[in-house]
């Protein structure tokens, strides 16, 4: 008991001086930033007289400097000294500030030196390359300049010395690096990670002001194509009788049109607006734009504020501090830039509104098109029907419309939020989205929700961005080819360059045994990639009874979730409770994300197992932060049950065969209109309304970049102990000698067959819910016991015990 006081006492010290501690460096910050700002006033509002008028009782001046006759001295002295580089000392200061306002631990001295280095670089720059400039001042009614050195004496100095002795540029490179390791030294941040996030942001701006400029550039185009052409010297036309109508020949794409004023729909061709982060569209209102928004705003917008909330700030107190293991996240530099596409010309806008208008008339559809948005693979009219016309009949002539464009489907859906109906027509080149040009994306940069994943772009060309945390699983089908695959590297892709496995572990299942061994060895792994089915069943039970404990741990600390835990024992108030618990040291808990590739073939080894696992997890495992993300080929019901659509309310359909399929994944018809190779469309979590999506593409070059610079910085540590001990108490497979005549579903097969008369191998694996395999391994069994007859001609077996016997393993 004394050992027990004694070790207690010095940590309520220690955690009392690192109290004061704080506590004094918050103090600190607040007089370097009172400094910093006298010093800012005193430098903006500085007069040459001052210092002369409080020096010199003859000179008549009122002194001007806002602090002061301090003030003005200072101002007098930096200026002489360091000349316009004296601006840098408020703002380092500000810096220091912040700095001590946000850290735990001591500012080193290296951050004093930089804070010299910065000021004195600075001025032997301007010193070099503005030796003097004019100041004017007013004196009475009179305006005097004065000429005063660029660096001061102190820069003059060092531009004199070092133009002598390595030359004008060789001495502006030398400034130019003392300015970054300088700034670099007092702000803690490497001198490359300011100059990538200035990339960035040049990069950004450009992209805006390179789209903008095209928008420009087609609505003179399309103005100048409205234009009235008026010809000097024509006659007025005489009022005549009405020639007879002639009807207007619909338009083919094998004939070529004659495009003019009377023939072209008005077609307003919009521009690319800045993108919305999908995870923010239902706590940030909305500006009154005039473009369709993908995405309603469901009625469960305060339990979704509630849980953004709580991310954000579970976000800021995760990244107040370094790693736990110091892992780096990966630059994104590692990914291939995307290439720049030309969209549609105004010319083809045009011709193919005036072919759709054309042939909705046809039909007896009245309406006009109004506008045109352009994105990287279709392009939407927008179509405004006449009243009393029913969407339904549009609808229906999507297939025709297509036809007469000839383009592989044309898609029609209700625009929302407007009394319009969008007509989406495929672009004849069509643009490949590079997932770098995703995460470069201002919505994907500031994202501060756990697990922030890239889907891609919107039809309009808006990056998608959204988050597991909202979902809280998904649920992802389609037919070979149509790009499930890559989606699900994007989506593991994204998470390895917005999280360290501090934050996020991959559980990840590939039965095919070739898409995720890519993966092997990054430090994100729970386990090795799966491969076997049996041990990804084991797997699967290992994250239930995981999940089990961590309800238990979060009912002992009485929150809700992961977020609060997390945030709770990162406090003075957890570890107290920690500490009556009886728990050393509590840490925050890191998301398990669950990832199987093809889980058709799980279930057509041993469903049962797998869909009541899943059915736990899906259920419950929420809130304590296991997430899973399933993916299929073969979207049928036998695969994708009712229980797992019930628990999976995130869908994401590729292109599927038919629309059997289609409404298997999404409950309703369309994913078999799409285009394959990315094309998507999409079940947001706060609605139930699909949103189509073109997905990123990431090529297996970049996979193998980002691999390879998570595994430089550590090995894998496996959870394996408990799992394997799952494995071990799992049923045993086929591995010859007498456990192949063993199955714990043996006694309950026997029962159904004598019980129904049936032996066929189809009815046990409906009556039991198992996969064919074990099904026909089942029946071998009965007749290697003696229960069934061999099969005859016609493949028939023979009950040979009677029905009141009861069943055992001889």
């Amino acid at each position: 008991m004394s050992t027990g006081a004694s070790q207690g006492r010095p940590v309520g010290s220690s955690g009392t001086d690192v109290r004061l501690r704080r506590r004094l460096q918050e103090t600190v910050a607040l007089i370097s930033a009172g400094v910093g700002l006298f010093f800012l006033l005193s430098l903006i509002s500085y007069h040459p007289l001052d210092v002369a008028s409080a020096a010199y009782t003859d000179v008549a001046h009122e002194r001007a400097n806002l602090g002061g006759r301090l003030g003005a001295w200072a101002a007098e002295y930096f200026f002489q000294t360091f000349g316009l580089s004296a601006f840098w000392i408020p703002v380092l200061l500000f810096l220091l500030a912040y700095r001590w306002a946000r850290e735990s631990g001591p500012t080193s001295e290296w951050s004093w030196l930089g804070f010299l280095a910065t000021v004195l670089s600075t001025a032997g720059l301007i010193g070099l390359w503005l030796p003097e400039f004019r100041l004017t001042v007013q004196v009475g009614d009179e305006a005097l300049s004065i000429g005063m050195a660029g660096g001061g004496w102190l820069g003059q100095t060092l531009a004199r010395y070092g133009a002598e002795w390595v030359g004008r540029w060789g001495a502006t490179v030398a400034g130019a690096l003392g300015t970054l390791i300088g700034l670099a030294l007092v702000t803690a941040w490497p001198p490359w990670t300011g100059l990538r996030r200035l990339g960035q942001w040049a990069y950004l701006r450009g992209q805006l002001l390179w789209t903008a400029y095209q928008g420009y550039r087609q609505r003179k185009a399309l103005e100048r194509l409205h234009r009235p052409v008026e010809r000097p010297g024509a006659a007025t036309p005489t009022r005549e009788a009405p020639a007879p109508t002639t009807p207007t020949p619909v338009a083919s794409p094998e004939t070529p049109i004659e495009v003019t004023r009377e023939d072209v729909p008005p077609v307003e061709i919009v521009e690319k607006k800045r993108p919305i982060l999908q995870t923010d569209r239902t706590w940030r209102r909305k500006p009154a734009v005039e473009k369709p928004e993908p995405v309603p705003v469901s009625s469960g917008g305060e339990e979704i504020d509630e849980l953004e909330t709580e991310a954000r700030r579970w976000y800021e107190q995760a990244r107040q501090g370094q790693s736990a293991e110091g892992y780096v996240l990966p630059p994104y530099q590692m990914l291939v830039p995307a290439e720049t596409h030309e969209g549609p010309s105004p010319k083809e806008l045009a011709e193919t509104a005036r072919v759709i208008q054309a042939k909705l008339a046809e039909f007896d559809i009245e309406g006009e098109i109004t506008r045109a948005l352009s994105g990287p693979v279709v392009t939407t009219f927008e179509f405004r029907p006449a009243p009393g016309v029913k969407i339904s009949r549009i609808q229906g002539l999507a297939e025709d419309l297509a036809l007469a464009l000839g383009t592989e489907s044309v898609r029609i859906d209700r625009i929302v939020h407007e009394s319009a109906i969008g007509i989406e027509v495929p672009n004849r080149q069509r643009s490949v989205i590079a997932l770098r040009e995703v995460v470069e994306s201002e919505i994907f940069l500031h994202s501060r929700m756990p697990m922030t994943i890239a889907l891609g772009q919107t039809v309009h060309g808006e990056p998608y961005v959204t988050s597991l945390l909202k979902m809280p699983h998904l649920l992802i089908a389609g037919a070979t080819g149509s790009g499930k695959s890559v989606a699900l590297n994007c989506i593991i892709v994204s998470l390895l360059l917005k999280h360290t496995p501090d934050e996020v572990r991959l559980v990840l299942i590939d039965p095919k045994h070739v898409e995720l061994k890519l993966y092997n060895g990054i430090p994100h792994l729970l386990t090795p990639v799966i491969t076997d089915a049996q041990k990804a069943s084991a797997a699967l039970k290992w994250l239930t009874r995981e999940m089990e404990e961590r309800q238990r741990q979060l009912a002992l600390f009485n929150v809700r979730n992961l977020l609060q835990y997390n945030q709770m024992v990162q406090t003075q108030r957890g570890r107290r409770l920690a500490q009556r618990l009886g728990i050393e040291r509590p840490s925050p808990l890191p998301f398990y994300i669950v990832v199987i590739d093809e889980f058709a073939d799980l279930m057509a080894v041993s469903s049962r197992e797998v869909e009541d696992s899943i059915q736990r997890l899906s259920q419950m495992a929420r809130a304590v932060g296991i997430h899973l993300i399933l993916a299929t080929q073969r979207p049928s019901v036998d695969v994708i049950t009712g229980v797992i659509k019930a628990n999976f309310p995130c869908r994401i359909a590729f292109r599927v065969a038919s629309s059997a399929d289609s409404r298997t994944i999404l409950d309703r018809a369309g994913a078999e209109r799409l285009l394959g190779r990315g094309d998507m469309l999409f079940v947001p979590p706060e609605s139930y309304r699909m949103v189509r999506l073109h997905g990123a593409y990431v090529s297996e070059a970049e996979i193998e970049k980002v691999v390879r610079f998570w595994q430089q910085q550590g090995e894998p540590q496996y959870s394996t102990t408990q799992f394997e001990r799952v494995l071990e108490m799992s049923p045993a497979g086929s591995n010859g000698g007498d456990e192949d005549w063993n199955d714990p579903l043996y006694d309950e097969a026997v029962q159904i067959v004598l019980r129904t008369g049936k032996t066929s191998i189809s009815y046990l694996q409906r009556a039991m819910r198992i996969g064919y395999n074990r099904a026909a391994r089942l029946i071998e069994i009965m007749e290697h016991n003696g229960v069934l007859s061999p099969p005859d001609h016609q493949g028939q077996r023979k009950i040979l015990v009677s029905t009141d016997v009861t069943p055992g393993k001889d």
